[in-house]
């Protein structure tokens, strides 16, 4: 069984990858899919057998079929774009993916990337938040900035049922302990 990896490996294998990639010319067609493995493996994720890569999905907004770059199933959607690109506007054509997702393959979050930045955005829902979204983007020198706005209803109504039938499951479990115990 392998270690666990701790934060100092993380940064290790973090400043290893942006090595290897500081110099790349970041064509979407051509290097998104191994970008997002060697990203994945920073964090000890196989990226073959994590991810599905270029998974066919219709665009809400215009009934046209397109394709998502890589989507880890009920974590995240990865929308790649070729450096220089608009992190946004890749960040509008993931949600607009969403809809065309089962239950299952919803993430609860969407990274955008154009090989020099990224930029993440949570769909779910924060406590008290209202169903407010928060997006930040790094650039290479890693300055925070960050967003509010407003989700959907549609994606904060199932976060919030996804995290309530979560914390059900947990009840139960932990009574069901407390029971065996006794």
């Amino acid at each position: 069984m392998p270690k666990p990896l701790v934060l100092s490996d993380i940064r290790n294998r973090a400043g290893a990858f942006v090595a290897e990639w500081r110099d790349a010319e970041g064509y979407e067609k051509g290097e998104a899919q191994e970008f997002v493995r060697g990203l994945l493996r920073c964090f000890g994720i196989s990226g073959r057998t994590a991810a599905v890569y270029e998974k066919r999905a219709r665009r809400s907004s215009t009934g046209q079929h397109g394709f998502i770059d890589a989507l880890i199933s009920g974590t995240v959607v990865i929308e790649m774009k070729s450096a220089g690109r608009d992190l946004v506007a890749a960040e509008q054509q993931a949600l607009d993916y969403i809809e065309s997702l089962t239950e299952h393959e919803r993430p609860d979050y969407i990274l955008t990337s154009d090989f020099k930045r990224f930029r993440l955005l949570s769909l779910v829902a924060e406590a008290g938040g209202g169903g407010a979204t928060r997006s930040s983007s790094c650039s290479r020198s890693f300055p925070r900035m960050s967003r509010t706005s407003c989700s959907s209803r549609d994606i904060a109504a199932r976060s919030s049922a996804r995290r309530s039938k979560s914390k059900r499951r947990f009840t139960r479990r932990r009574s069901w302990r407390a029971s065996m115990s006794t």
